[in-house]
């Protein structure tokens, strides 16, 4: 396996990026790309059961029979 090789952006030296050295790096990135598909996932699920929730109260207001009416004035009402 050919071991990637960084460059020093003061010195230009170049650096073989080891398995040692790539290690803690690789693991960081992986904990932080894993952080934001959580949260992603989290904020997700969030969305679809708010729309779910909608959805449902929007059927059981349509399930009532006959139309609304207000309760002051007595007038019907169409149901948004």
């Amino acid at each position: 396996m050919t071991d990637a090789i960084i460059t020093c952006p003061k010195c230009a030296t170049e650096i073989p990026l080891t398995e040692s050295l790539a290690g803690p790096l690789l693991a960081e990135t992986k904990r932080v790309a894993a952080d934001r598909l959580r949260d992603a996932l989290a904020e997700q699920k969030a969305q679809i059961e708010a729309s779910a929730a909608d959805a449902a109260a929007t059927r059981f207001v349509s399930a009532r029979s006959g139309p609304a009416k207000d309760s002051v004035s007595g007038i019907s009402v169409a149901h948004f």
